[in-house]
């Protein structure tokens, strides 16, 4: 594959970027769905399934694009994009969707937010420590500490949903009908965009580090804008939609949760497994970090304020000025 991309012309390049972009994010919304019904034919707890299968399922593209990272060697493109999402989702992708429509906030997502910028926090210190001794890098050690922090997660998230369940009315809502679709079917369905999800990554990473290398910057960057954007446009389309429906709370919910998935997970994953040190661009340090703790500072305050109970037209204004800045950035120091 990687022999194949290095011949393609730029033109080339870009279609195949896009083309793997749209099939990694559309397999991965199939293999979700399917999963989801398999387990609910199991018998599993909606609460389990939240927390777990569509947990995965919203950073899908991102754990796969990690994994493939991984094999080629480029763990720096892996971060980028990790990180990179978390800015996304948390600037544009919320605020679009609080521009379409207000978005209630709920006080208990602020302990996801906590966490999130309790990893951001000791993601950024291990990284300041070492570029202090030289050349910036992330210790292996940072990696192992976000995958143990992922079960104390989803025993939060429980935990909150169990709660929430004895506040309100134990009627049961009925599930929309699905029309029955046989087990082995689903696993094919599963094993498929499984397969299309893999080598659309491989092939996503190959081209984007072949674009990178050709325009002379760090796959890093292009990771942490472009392909991170383009990982979260299924988001930022969801986000808008539900808005607009009446639902931005559990937009707001679903934004966050993806975003301490893609922390701990996939850079938790990328660190803790990379066969090579992680060094960063000085751009991580001007950057990438600096707009990272200011957009969790931010949706924290808007949680946080006693004075709203919704994220606004104004804030959603802001936040997506906050991603214009970051994207600003980027192109000054290119």
């Amino acid at each position: 594959m990687t022999a194949f991309i290095t011949t393609l012309p730029m033109w080339g390049l870009v279609a195949i970027f896009l083309l793997t972009l749209v099939l990694l994010t559309r397999a991965a919304d199939i293999l979700v769905d399917h999963a989801i019904h398999l387990s609910q034919d199991a018998g599993i707890s909606d609460v389990v399934i939240g927390a777990t299968v569509v947990a995965l399922g919203t950073t899908l593209a991102e754990v796969a694009i990690a994994v493939s990272a991984i094999f080629q060697g480029v763990t720096d493109f892996s971060v980028g994009n990790a990180t990179g999402s978390v800015i996304t989702n948390m600037s544009i992708v919320l605020g679009v969707g609080a521009i379409a429509g207000t978005i209630p906030v709920a006080r208990h997502n602020l302990s996801r937010v906590q966490l999130l910028l309790t990893a951001s926090l000791l993601l950024i210190f291990a990284a300041c420590l070492t570029l202090m001794s030289g050349r910036g890098y992330i210790p292996r050690w940072v990696g192992i500490v976000f995958l143990l922090l992922i079960p104390a997660y989803l025993y939060l998230i429980i935990r909150q949903n169990n709660q929430d369940k004895k506040k309100t009315a134990s009627t049961p809502v009925p599930a929309p009908p699905d029309k029955k679709t046989a087990t082995w079917v689903r696993l094919l369905w599963i094993i498929g965009t499984g397969l299309v999800i893999a080598i659309s990554a491989n092939a996503l990473v190959d081209a984007s580090v072949e674009i990178a290398g050709r325009l002379h910057i760090s796959d890093a960057i292009v990771s942490a804008t472009v392909v991170a954007l383009g990982t979260s446009f299924p988001e930022l389309v969801t986000a808008y939609y539900a808005a607009k429906g009446g639902f931005g709370g559990l937009a707001l919910g679903n934004i966050i949760g993806a975003n301490v998935m893609n922390l701990l997970l996939v850079n938790g994953l990328t660190i803790a497994f990379s066969p090579a040190t992680i060094y960063l661009p000085k751009v991580f340090y001007f950057v990438t970090f600096p707009m990272l703790l200011l957009v969790l500072l931010l949706v924290g305050w808007f949680i946080i304020d006693g004075s709203r109970d919704e994220i606004d037209n104004k804030e959603g204004i802001a936040l997506v000025a906050v991603y214009g800045l970051y994207v600003a950035a980027y192109i000054f120091v290119l």
